[in-house]
């Protein structure tokens, strides 16, 4: 054979398949004819369906993916181009053909590592004239622009990723096809900024044009991967902080008072760059085991993973499952530890959030409560409802809004004051019913029934007392300088113990004036029950009540050493120095302070006025730690440290690093929407995101974690 007789290079496959005669045999020349043409790269038609009912197309992208990788027009398979020419061992590969593109990247990737396939594309590289073969095509300059355009699609779809997560938005829609209306808010947001973008506009033009589309940036698949490998990117910046962070707190949530999922979620708090960081890391599952015990086991697996088991000063609890166990039952125990991290309540939560979640145990107030939101909810329903609420009130019930429906003390509060404005409003809903549609009259029929019913009454009027003084009680501990004030705490436990079911004929008489006649038109309203049945339900009330106060309270004693810092005690530790709240400080920190350093500087801060006007510990913390003083005052610094780190309120820092309070908001805005649970890394860390995605190494970073699954996209350069 003088010359290799094809004229199309696509059939050279089935030349080197179909010659009697081995590569080896062929004289120099057709050697040198066969190199030059190298492997042939036709369009296969290989199908495969899956049982869901989805057909995978073969796909060109393969053959930029495995540079060995050759094709055969007439047979429709795939076959390794080095070792059509040089293998000597029979295979798949060289003789019949691979056609099963549904495990192509497994079999491709077990073949790229044979040490047959090695030896033949060695001896392709060292046979004289060829083509390289890690290069794609002859020209690799052609590859790396396509590179190029790639990663600048991979821009704008990791871009709108950011954008729907941030605006805690649901990615998938309604429809899956081209032409439907809803293909979710990743997609159809991309089709937007296609309009405006041409590299973009071109790219969806040819997916939808072509067969091969499988790789188009828009699947269920390509999404969910992105969410993930930049939720991966959030983590890894959160340990790189926690590396850097001389301390850190857990904070774990039950956050079921807004979502009923079985659920944990889990925060680390720390100092960052002189700023207090509340970092959420994640949602985890919790239908498996809601033991106390296992709860406590996957937050010491999750200190771990982020390697601050050894940095770990305190850890916050709040949920059902952990305010009915003892505080041993959540300890994480780290043996390398010189102490044991304190258990400090969840004081980020309102005390009336506490007490209502517990108050719902006792069916006549879990349904009490949804009655609450249900007419919080009609009046915010629509807007003709609120401007016909605004002609009998002079306050908006906008002020509550449903959002904040979580907020039992606030709605009770606002439902008990506007009471009289709220019946007046859905009796003339009644009364021109002509105007409204028939949902609107039905729920206004419901809610005035509920609003003549003296049980409901009776009960808006004692929680309503009750939320009034509870609020006051956590205002005072959320604006305080890191003490809480344990005289506040039992007069309100005076209160409730001793006076409060005292009062049960003075709430009797309440319902009475309030249930007025000109109200009762249709003389629908409930008979009270027995006295006796409310005393009873006085008691209960009571008890619940006093239990959670205690539960949130009862670290006041391990915690007294926080008045070391109180800004209203200096002048009198000036006088008379604190060595108890010293010496509780130094037992619960072992090994941390330098005692006596530490007692000298505190009193130079009791007795310094530049120091004394400081308006909070933060404020004494950033001044303290500039580099020009902070070797004066090493162990004040680390104390200010500390009580940064500990999950208490500082009123001055609380509301802008909060996660609890951005968690609280994820979770009401996504109840009704479908969301991939690494999505809400996205939503909630937002900020951090944003942050993050300034810096140079972003995209290179999150197409570094994408590239770790097989993709059929050119993404790496040559």
């Amino acid at each position: 054979m003088a010359s290799v007789p094809i004229s199309e290079k696509c059939c050279l496959t089935d030349f080197l398949l179909n010659t009697t005669q081995s590569f080896s045999s062929l004289d120099s020349s057709q050697k040198k004819t066969v190199i030059n043409l190298g492997r042939a790269k036709p369009f296969l038609n290989i199908i495969y369906k899956r049982k869901s009912g989805f057909t995978m197309h073969f796909c060109s992208s393969y053959y930029d993916k495995y540079s060995w990788l050759t094709g055969s027009c007439v047979r429709e398979k795939l076959f390794c181009f080095p070792c059509l020419l040089f293998s000597t061992t029979p295979n798949v590969w060289t003789q019949s053909g691979f056609n099963d593109i549904n495990h192509i990247f497994n079999a491709a990737n077990r073949h790229a590592v044979t040490g047959e396939h090695i030896r033949s594309c060695l001896a392709l590289y060292e046979s004289g004239e060829h083509k390289t073969v890690t290069s794609v095509g002859n020209n690799i300059e052609a590859y790396n622009k396509k590179v190029d355009k790639n990663r600048d699609l991979m821009k704008r779809f990791i871009d709108t990723i950011i954008f729907v997560g941030k605006q805690e938005l649901a990615f998938g829609g309604h429809g899956k096809s081209g032409d439907s209306y809803n293909r979710g808010n990743y997609v159809e947001s991309l089709s937007y900024l296609a309009i405006y973008d041409s590299l973009l506009d071109s790219h969806l033009e040819q997916c939808s044009s072509s067969q091969d589309t499988v790789f188009s940036g828009l699947s269920n698949d390509t999404q969910n991967e992105l969410i993930e490998n930049i939720a991966e990117i959030i983590r890894m910046e959160i340990k790189n902080e926690i590396r850097k962070a001389q301390y850190v707190s857990v904070i774990i949530d039950e956050p079921s008072y807004v979502s009923s999922r079985e659920q944990i979620s889990i925060v680390f708090r720390y100092l960052h760059a002189n700023e207090v960081k509340e970092r959420f890391v994640g949602f985890f599952d919790l239908s498996i085991s809601r033991e106390a015990s296992a709860i406590a086991s996957f937050a010491d697996f999750i200190a771990e993973e982020y390697d601050c088991k050894n940095k770990l000063i305190s850890q916050s609890y709040y949920g059902p499952t952990i305010m009915s166990a003892e505080d041993d039952k959540f300890q994480i125990k780290n043996p390398e530890m010189h102490h044991i991290p304190i258990t400090v309540p969840c004081y980020a939560h309102a005390l009336s959030l506490d007490l209502s979640r517990s108050l719902e145990n006792i069916l006549e107030l879990k349904v009490f409560f949804g009655y609450i939101n249900s007419i919080v909810r009609f009046l915010n329903k629509s807007t003709k409802i609120s401007k016909m609420f605004e002609l009998f009130s002079e306050r908006s019930i906008t002020e509550v809004t449903e959002t904040e429906c979580h907020l039992h003390s606030r709605i009770v509060t606002v439902v008990y004051s506007l009471r009289s404005d709220i019946m007046q409003t859905l009796n003339f809903i009644l009364t021109s019913f002509e105007n409204w549609d028939n949902e609107t009259i039905s729920q206004a029929e419901s809610l005035s029934n509920t609003f003549e019913d003296k049980h409901f009454n009776f009960l808006l009027c004692v929680i309503s007392e009750i939320f009034t003084k509870t609020d006051t009680l956590f205002n005072d501990s959320e604006n305080s300088n890191v003490s809480i004030d344990a005289g506040a705490v039992e007069d309100f436990l005076s209160w409730i113990n001793f006076k409060f079911v005292n009062k049960l004929d003075n709430f009797l008489k309440e319902v009475n004036d309030l249930v007025h006649p000109i109200f009762n038109q249709r003389k629908l309203h409930v008979e009270m029950k027995s006295r006796s049945h409310y005393k009873k339900l006085l008691i209960n009330i009571k008890e619940n009540i006093m239990c959670q106060i205690k539960y949130r309270y009862k670290s006041f004693n391990k915690l007294s050493f926080l008045n070391l810092m109180n800004k209203d005690k200096y002048d009198s530790f000036s006088k008379l120095f604190p060595e108890e709240l010293l010496n509780d400080l130094v037992s619960n920190f072992k090994g941390v302070f330098h005692f006596s350093a530490l007692k000298n500087e505190l009193n130079i801060l009791y007795t310094t006025a530049s120091l004394k006007e400081k308006q909070d510990i933060y404020d004494i913390y950033l001044h303290i730690s500039n580099d020009a003083i902070k070797d004066i005052f090493p162990q004040l610094l680390k104390l200010c440290t500390i009580f940064l780190t500990l999950p208490i309120p500082i009123a001055s820092i609380e509301k802008s690093c909060s996660a609890l309070e951005r968690i609280r908001t994820y979770l009401r805005n996504s109840q009704s929407k479908s969301r991939l649970p690494t999505s809400s890394l996205i939503s909630i860390e937002n900020k951090l995101l944003l942050n993050i995605r300034n810096k140079p190494s972003f995209y290179n970073d999150v197409l570094s974690e994408f590239l770790k699954m097989d993709h059929r996209i050119a993404l790496e350069y040559k």
